[in-house]
């Protein structure tokens, strides 16, 4: 599996994954999303993420700046709270790396894995993304492979994703303490809006 956004002599094969070995290939039939519950031992966890993202300093990203995610900029929008754990881009580097976020929040870390872990134990993984508020345009994460799982934390209503099928139809899913799993390679996708207070995203997925 081939990175085709870096240069020919920097391609990467990536078979790393958090949970086990295994590459995860492309499905030639997309899946249907799906929503799926929380288990209530998986919610004192969500409960410690909470609190730990309520109250951290949230890095700041300039995508014009760091070359990364500008297809999800709004108009006029330059920056966004967001960050990512797990494995990363190296643009000098032909494997993925390891965040420099992992040293620095080893806590949120190790609360996700075992979040997801605890959620569903075959899941295979490289990276996790975490967003504040982002609200995004339609589109799709052309770095990622296979599926994903999603959810947002927060005291607000409103959010959930809107996905865009084949056939033009669009329908929103609530994520909202909900796993939402998903192709968002494939599919064209956005954040729904939301009122209130601040909305966390975290999704996993397998960074091409």
């Amino acid at each position: 599996m081939y990175n085709t956004f870096l240069p020919i002599n920097k391609q990467r094969k990536n078979n790393f994954n958090l949970t086990g070995g295994g590459v995860v290939e492309k499905n030639s039939i997309v899946p249907k999303p799906t929503i799926e519950p929380m288990k209530n031992t998986e919610k004192p966890i969500t409960k410690d993420i909470l609190d730990i993202l309520k109250n951290m300093d949230f890095p700041i990203k300039t995508p014009a700046k760091d070359k990364t995610r500008s297809n999800v900029l709004k108009k006029g929008q330059t920056e966004i709270e967001a960050f990512v754990l797990g494995k990363v881009r190296a643009y000098d580097k032909v494997e993925l790396v390891n965040s420099v976020k992992n040293i620095k929040f080893p806590v949120l870390f190790n609360l996700l894995k075992k979040l997801v872990r605890t959620h569903n134990p075959s899941f295979k993984y490289t990276s996790i993304q975490i967003n504040k508020s982002v609200g995004t345009n339609w589109h799709r994460d052309r770095g990622n492979r296979g599926l994903s799982y999603c959810f947002a934390l927060g005291d607000y209503t409103g959010g959930g994703v809107v996905i865009e099928f084949e056939d033009g139809s669009q329908k929103t899913f609530d994520n909202h303490n909900k796993w939402l799993k998903y192709d968002g390679h494939s599919l064209l996708h956005k954040t729904a809006s939301h009122k209130g207070k601040d909305r966390f995203a975290i999704i996993f997925y397998t960074h091409y």
